[in-house]
C-alpha cells in the first residue's frame, strides 16, 4: 500500500522544485485576481446576501472566471482551470453568506482555504 502510495506521487517528489515555482506562480494570480483585478464595487455585488441573482452571479461568476483564466495559463490544463472556477466559487460563496464568519478570521480562513486550493492544484498538476 505504502509503495503504491509513493509511485502515485513520485512525479511530484521528482519534481519537487517545480512544485514550489508552480504554487508561487498559482499564488501571484490569484493575488492578481483577487487584489489588484477585483474592484471594491465587484466584492460588494457578488456578495448573494445583498444582491439578486441577476446582479451576483455574473459578478461572482466573472470573478472566479478571471481565477480560473490565470490557473489556465499558468498551467496549460483546462481541467484544472474548471476545478479552480468551482472550487474558488464555492468558497468565495460561503463567505459572502458568512458561512465562513467568526469575526476577526473570516478573512484568513477564506484565505487560507484559496492556498490549499492552489498547493492541491500544484500537486494535481504532477501526479495526474
Amino acid at each position: 500500500m505504502l509503495n503504491e502510495l509513493f509511485l502515485f506521487f513520485e512525479p511530484l517528489f521528482l519534481n519537487i522544485d517545480g512544485f514550489w515555482k508552480l504554487l508561487f506562480l498559482l499564488m501571484f494570480g490569484h493575488y492578481l485576481a483577487d487584489y489588484s483585478l477585483q474592484t471594491a464595487a465587484m466584492q460588494q455585488a457578488k456578495n448573494a446576501t445583498k444582491n439578486p441573482k441577476e446582479i451576483w452571479l455574473p459578478v461572482m461568476f466573472g470573478h472566479c472566471f478571471i481565477h480560473a483564466g490565470f490557473v489556465f495559463i499558468i498551467t496549460d490544463k483546462l481541467w484544472l482551470a474548471l476545478y479552480e472556477l468551482t472550487v474558488h466559487f464555492i468558497v468565495d460563496d460561503l463567505k459572502c453568506r458568512g458561512k465562513l464568519d467568526d469575526g476577526a478570521f473570516t478573512f484568513a480562513k477564506d484565505q487560507v482555504l484559496h492556498i490549499v486550493d492552489l498547493a492541491i492544484i500544484a500537486v494535481l498538476f504532477y501526479v495526474i
